[in-house]
């Protein structure tokens, strides 16, 4: 903040480098020298932790798919992964007219609501209500955090993904040790499990640093009192394509009308649309190979793996639910270790990574038809690859968008939003895949016929 004729200044965002950014600027520590300790920091290791909790009633509830969704697995797909996408979509485009305190909240809320409701009824009512929260609680949270990532070590990004993996090993192996438990109930499975989403609010207000929230906080207000008077000034100024660069501070209480003065601006405003970076620049490079590579993952997960269970395509595979278990375990296991892989490497081509899930998919569809895997041993090693491949493209792709607009100098605000659609192809390929699961798993287990 400056003085200037004895008024108080606030300097917007800029693409020029000698104009001052003073938007709340924790995003300091990303120019600390790298080392291995950083990675043990405590907002580090909150953010694992985030990544944990906030997907894990997905992933429990998504392990009793089979036994809720019987016969019809794709449709816990279709359910979850449909929400999951249209609410990572829609999110960021508005969701920057609320606090992040109250994301918060609604994250918890819809957290436990989704345990409770899949219990509801007889029928699949309650479960395909549940699976719906459950989606809705996913990419929600992916959404916040990932903007939250904005204000913290670059590498939070990378942590918070990490952490979803494990969440795909946490989740189905504390399904699979409560369902022992509690004899093979699967209601009384999710009932217990409500008192996990609650760690999040301990994550979030005490052990997260407060600065970072503090600054995320602030931009959020300041970026939307500065978008507010852009659009003001561009309507006063009957369609000039000048626009606000320096707006005064009594100009951002008041809400009056700022002096237009140059173009060169960062920020969104009526030349610079949320939704105008989305299809331009987010989706063709971020959004459609981490879409190509879930849907893959997803239709081999819900589709292709129950299916050749009903078909008993495999020898020495286990009997009942606990083959689908296992598969789905081995799956998050290799998802998790795919996206630890960028704790020490980052490997940020993430067409290459929808290139070879796209390859794996067509050997299972071949395996389908042409059956040439025998045992179940070499089919859940086939599924441990699968899980590896989305977990590292997931990984990477957040990481890619993070540092692509952290290289391009863009303020903390744009950076926010751009990295929460970082989730967005991941939540629209299993919505996908999810459908072409249900068809699969349909036609396949009417016509083909069973192994004796």
């Amino acid at each position: 903040m400056e003085k200037e004729n004895g008024t108080a200044m606030v300097q917007l965002p800029t693409l020029n480098p000698t104009l001052q950014d003073e938007l709340p600027q924790t995003g300091v520590h990303e120019l600390q020298q790298e080392n291995w300790r950083e990675w043990f920091g405590k907002d580090m290791i909150t953010f694992l932790l985030l990544g944990l909790i906030v997907p894990l009633p997905n992933m429990i509830v998504m392990t009793g798919a089979n036994v809720m969704f019987v016969g019809i697995t794709g449709v816990f797909g279709v359910c979850m992964s449909v929400t999951a996408a249209f609410t990572s979509f829609a999110t960021p485009l508005f969701i920057h007219h609320f606090s992040y305190n109250t994301r918060v909240l609604v994250g918890i809320t819809a957290s436990v609501l989704c345990f409770i409701i899949c219990t509801l009824g007889t029928g699949v009512t309650g479960p395909a209500v549940g699976t719906v929260l459950a989606g809705f609680v996913y990419a929600f949270g992916s959404n916040l955090y990932l903007a939250v990532a904005a204000f913290y070590n670059k590498k939070s990004v990378i942590m918070f993904s990490v952490g979803s993996g494990l969440s795909a090993v946490v989740g189905p192996a504390l399904y699979i040790g409560f369902m022992q438990a509690f004899k093979n109930n699967w209601r009384t499975t999710f009932l217990v499990s409500i008192p996990f989403p609650f760690i999040q609010a301990l994550l979030w207000w005490v052990v997260l640093s407060r600065e970072g929230r503090t600054a995320a906080e602030q931009t959020r207000r300041f970026a939307n009192r500065r978008d507010s008077l852009r659009y003001k000034s561009d309507a006063s100024s009957d369609g000039s394509s000048t626009r606000t660069n320096s707006i005064t501070e009594n100009e951002l209480e008041n809400g009056s009308s700022p002096t237009p003065v140059d173009d060169s601006q960062q920020g969104f405003g009526p030349g610079r649309t949320r939704i105008g970076m989305f299809w331009k620049r987010i989706l063709p490079k971020y959004v459609l190979p981490l879409f190509l590579c879930t849907m893959g993952a997803m239709f081999t997960l819900t589709g292709l793996a129950p299916t050749f269970q009903s078909l008993n395509s495999f020898q020495k595979a286990p009997k009942g639910d606990l083959n689908f278990q296992l598969e789905f375990f081995a799956y998050g296991c290799a998802q998790f270790l795919g996206a630890t892989i960028a704790i020490f490497r980052a490997l940020p081509m993430i067409w290459a990574w929808a290139g070879l899930q796209c390859v794996i998919v067509v050997i299972g569809i071949v395996q389908l038809f042409s059956p040439f895997l025998t045992y179940y041993a070499v089919w859940m090693v086939f599924m441990f690859i699968v899980g590896g491949v989305v977990g590292g493209a997931v990984t990477n792709t957040n990481y890619k968008v993070a540092e692509d607009f952290r290289k391009s100098g863009e303020s903390e605000d744009v950076r926010a939003f751009a990295m929460s659609y970082g989730s967005l192809g991941n939540f629209a390929g299993d919505a996908i895949g999810g459908a072409l699961a249900v068809a699969v798993q349909t036609l396949a287990v009417a016509h083909l016929p069973v192994r004796p």
